[in-house]
């Protein structure tokens, strides 16, 4: 019952659109059997135009929906499908560079002051490590 609920909701959008024509150009010719002459063709076309273009509004936002869950839907399977990917997937490799970090240097360097719990360059001013907050 609740398998392509999109796809459904838009069926529907379309059997309303199709009977809201038939039901327009019906009701057009039943106006215009009552009328004589121009007028009852001027009615015909204009109650068939109406009721057609509001079919056509009515089933475009109900197609609209119907679409809108069905790319949910679509999305919602991706993912879970990215997810079991994910999982199954052996841990990505560490990747080490021989370049220094920028902010771990020797204490050999003028005016900074390197923690001894992380090794992180601070200010010589600094009383506390800005990183791990340690005290220098």
């Amino acid at each position: 019952m609740f398998e392509n609920v999109g796809g459904k909701i838009k069926a529907v959008a379309l059997a309303f659109f199709w009977l809201g024509c038939i039901g327009g150009a019906l009701g057009g010719l039943v106006t215009a059997a009552e009328v004589d002459g121009f007028e009852g063709l001027l009615s015909f076309v204009i109650i068939t135009a109406i009721s057609v273009f509001l079919s056509w509004l009515s089933s475009l936002l109900l197609y609209g929906f119907g679409e809108l869950i069905e790319s949910s839907s679509f999305t919602a399977s991706e993912m879970e499908k990215l997810n079991e990917k994910t999982k199954s997937a052996p841990p990505p490799s560490v990747q080490t560079s021989s370049a220094p970090v920028s902010h771990f240097y020797s204490a050999s360097e003028k005016n900074v002051k390197v923690c001894k719990n992380c090794g992180a360059k601070n200010d010589k001013s600094s009383s506390k490590c800005r990183l791990c907050d340690a005290s220098l």
